[in-house]
């Protein structure tokens, strides 16, 4: 017969450890058997009720039909050694009625022990899911109750209101018990068509997520963000709805809108007013200008050395305005006009661009290395030759006066991107400037040392921006300067 060990949960002892001290119970008893029935002068069987009894506490109701079987011929081989005669104990009936009591016993008390565990088990079960149950409690009260989003539980039959957190309910402006006696059809803008519709589409499980408009319970309509699941809630399938208002961010975003079309305008207002004006400026200039070089050329002999000194500064200064005129319009003509972006052959642009400087190079006995191939990239040929040629312009003019201007154009290739560099040695450009000389109107140097408008770099960004590109400069003050553009590479 095996012995069957209590449940683990009862205690820590394991099953030998159990064994053992039941085992220790027997041998007690059976050392203080012989001499108690000496003193007594009479039998001690029914000491044995106490070893049967710790063994069926120790190992169960099995525990404890086993001691008691094993309490009887205990007894007699006891009885053996205090001189007893056995025979009558194992042939008598009525001597057999105390073992049998015995074995009852302790079969009794295994079981009393064994229902004693089992409903311990069920009071620590019951505890654990109490706690549990507590837990999950917490856990939702603290992601439903007190979550800033809006959360909803929707019948998916009857489309009535199953439960709402307190953020839903400010949002929808229902009290509790109210938003319970609410359907889906009072809360949402759409028609029970539609509703029904997506309803069936969430069931047959597409996942929504979008944007509705939230009918209030004063009947005014806000913008809400949804996602929408379907769980099984109370034993029922039901809509868990996450809902986020998104009023003021719509509204915010209708009222961004419209300023920055209103500042379009204004721009496009003002862009335009500057190149009328920037243009009709040219006539009265080349009238001021033509009138200074015919004086100065025809009547010359008629002034003194302070009169031609006059003329001399006012046609410097119609020619600096006529430049700044020209870039004006330059820039305004690149900001206005839609580019139209192509594949190019940037070597071919840039080409045609150094051929169109050739007086200006000759002049500064400037040197271009032109480090072929370049990348082909996706730009607009007017466009990208006004950059080329404002960024070597300022490559050969930035160059100290006792240097010979030596240019290099390069390009590469990163990714998808194809960017052409300009490098010179000229006097360069500390790191605090870097940002500025992109600027309009932007100078880092006196006007006598270094001519210039303060628009060209600006025509550059301006330029590379409209084509979807980048611009950049890496300069050391004395070291030169390496101007890059960067626009989308073009396929072959």
């Amino acid at each position: 017969m095996t012995v069957r060990a209590a449940p683990k949960s009862t205690g820590s002892l394991s099953l030998w450890a159990r064994a053992g001290l039941a085992l220790l119970a027997f041998a007690v008893y059976a050392a203080a058997y012989v001499p108690l029935y000496r003193v007594a002068d009479t039998g001690a069987s029914a000491l044995v009720l106490i070893p049967v009894v710790i063994t069926a506490w120790l190992l169960g109701s099995w525990g404890g039909v086993l001691a008691g079987l094993l309490g009887f011929p205990l007894n007699a081989a006891l009885l053996l050694l205090t001189g007893e005669r056995v025979a009558p104990l194992l042939l008598d009936l009525d001597s057999l009625e105390g073992p049998a009591l015995v074995v009852v016993v302790g079969a009794v008390f295994g079981l009393l022990r064994d229902l004693g565990m089992q409903v311990q088990a069920q009071l620590e079960r019951w505890r654990r899911a109490t706690s549990d149950l507590q837990e999950s409690q917490d856990r939702y009260r603290a992601v439903v109750e007190e979550t800033s989003e809006g959360v909803v539980l929707i019948d998916t039959e009857t489309k009535k209101i199953v439960e709402g957190n307190p953020a839903f309910r400010v949002m929808a402006a229902y009290g509790g018990d109210e938003l319970r006696e609410c359907r889906l059809y009072d809360l949402l803008s759409e028609s029970r068509q539609e509703i029904d519709r997506g309803i069936a589409e969430i069931r047959s499980g597409k996942h929504f997520t979008g944007e509705k408009r939230l009918r209030r319970k004063d009947g005014s309509l806000g913008e809400v963000e949804v996602a929408v699941d379907l769980i099984v809630y109370g034993g029922r399938e039901v809509l868990c709805c996450v809902v986020r208002d998104i009023t003021e961010r719509k509204r915010a975003a209708a009222l961004l809108a419209r300023y920055t079309e209103q500042l379009q305008e204004a721009l496009a207002e003002l862009e335009a007013i500057t190149y009328s004006v920037s243009h009709d400026l040219r006539t009265p200039l080349l009238t001021i200008h033509g009138f200074g070089t015919h004086l100065l050329e025809g009547h010359a002999a008629q002034l003194d050395d302070e009169g031609r000194d006059f003329l001399n500064r006012m046609l410097s200064a119609a020619d600096r305005m006529d430049a700044l005129i020209n870039d004006l319009l330059v820039y305004g003509r690149v900001g206005r006009a839609e580019p139209k972006l192509e594949p190019l052959d940037t070597g071919s642009v840039i080409t045609k661009t150094i051929d169109q400087l050739e007086a200006v190079l000759s002049q500064r006995g400037a040197q271009v290395t032109v480090t072929k191939p370049l990348p082909r990239a996706v730009a607009d040929a007017g466009v990208l030759g006004q950059v080329l040629e404002n960024l070597l312009s300022n490559a050969i003019k930035f160059v100290p006066p006792d240097r010979t201007p030596h240019v290099r154009v390069r390009g590469e290739i990163n990714g998808n991107r194809a960017r052409i560099w300009v490098e010179d040695n000229g006097i360069g450009i500390a790191p605090e400037h870097r940002e500025r000389i992109f600027r309009v109107f932007e100078r880092l140097n006196p006007a006598d040392a270094y001519s210039g408008t303060g628009v060209g770099l600006a025509i550059v960004q301006k330029g590379v921006e409209r084509m979807g590109g980048k611009v950049g400069v890496e300069s050391q003050p004395g070291k030169g300067s390496q101007f890059w553009i960067e626009l989308a590479a073009a396929g072959e």
